[in-house]
Parts: C-alpha cells; sequence; structure tokens
C-alpha cells in the first residue's frame, strides 16, 4: 500500500475519531482531552529526561547489556511525543507504547532498524560506549577517528581532543 494512502487513512481515522469523541462529550470536552494529552505527553518526556540516558549510559560503560532498557527509552519518549501530537488515533498509539508488554513485542522486531540509524548502538540494539570495543559478530572492526582541522595552533593534548571527558 502506497505511503500517500496510508496517510490519508490515518487522516481519515484522526477527524472520524475527532467527530465521535465532539459527540460523545462536547466539543469543549474534545479541547479539554486533547490539552490533557499535550500535558501527559510532555510529562512523560521530562520524567523520561537526561537521567535516564546517563543511567543507561552508565550500565553501557560498566560492561551490562541495555538493549532493553534502551527500547524502553526510545518507545516511550515516542509514546510521548505521540501524546503531545493533537489527534485520539496518536494518542492510543502512544499509550500503547507506554505499554511494558508492548515494548517488549515492538523492541525485538524494529529495534534493530532504528538501532542502525542511532550512533553508538551496535547489533541488536545494544547501546555501545564511545569507549568500547566497537566488534561485531563477524570480528569486523570499526574505528572510531576524528579530523581535526590544521589551524595552526599547537597540538593540544589526548585528553583535551576527547569529547568524553575520560
Amino acid at each position: 500500500m502506497p505511503f500517500a494512502l496510508i496517510f490519508l487513512l490515518f487522516i481519515f481515522l484522526e477527524v472520524a475519531g475527532f467527530v465521535a469523541m465532539a459527540e460523545a462529550v462536547g466539543l469543549l470536552g474534545v479541547f479539554a482531552l486533547i490539552v490533557l494529552g499535550i500535558v501527559a505527553g510532555a510529562f512523560i518526556i521530562r520524567t523520561i529526561g537526561l537521567a535516564s540516558v546517563q543511567r543507561m549510559q552508565q550500565r553501557a560503560q560498566d560492561g551490562e547489556t541495555v538493549g532493553q532498557e534502551l527500547g524502553g527509552l526510545v518507545l516511550g519518549f515516542l509514546g510521548g511525543v505521540l501524546l503531545i501530537v493533537p489527534g485520539f488515533l496518536t494518542d492510543l498509539i502512544g499509550i500503547a507504547f507506554l505499554i511494558k508488554p508492548i515494548q517488549m513485542l515492538v523492541w525485538p522486531r524494529y529495534g534493530r532498524q532504528m538501532a542502525g540509524r542511532m550512533p553508538n548502538v551496535g547489533r541488536g540494539g545494544h547501546w555501545q560506549s564511545p569507549n568500547q570495543d566497537h566488534r561485531s559478530m563477524d570480528d569486523t572492526v570499526v574505528i572510531d577517528a576524528e579530523a581535526e582541522p590544521n589551524d595552526g595552533s599547537p597540538n593540544r593534548s589526548q585528553k583535551e581532543r576527547n569529547p568524553w571527558g575520560s
């Protein structure tokens, strides 16, 4: 099915959901529900926040596997974003992404596709610290390198060049 047809079907379902909710709770109730979804989504995104990312990075640096935790973080964030987007179908999908059993079904299936597009994520959606050896299952080594412009300044020490501070 072409993307345009799916998009039009999605828009039709969003409008139909808006009309059905307006008939059930009235126009003022619909706007109250939309505002409630926006506030809930912002709260969820803020709750997930930077502390979760830092905790996950620390576990990865300690050598622990954080693939499922990464999945919960990504899908929880996506659920919060979908709650912020006005519409009842997007709210239902966003709420579904916040439920642990659904996260455990969705992440293993789509996590590899998402992880392939994210920096510092290895095979299977497992977070890798920038300091870890980036060996894949077939022992191919990926070399992390950085280029510095030649601006005529004296060479800086390795600690100053390292963006991770370690």
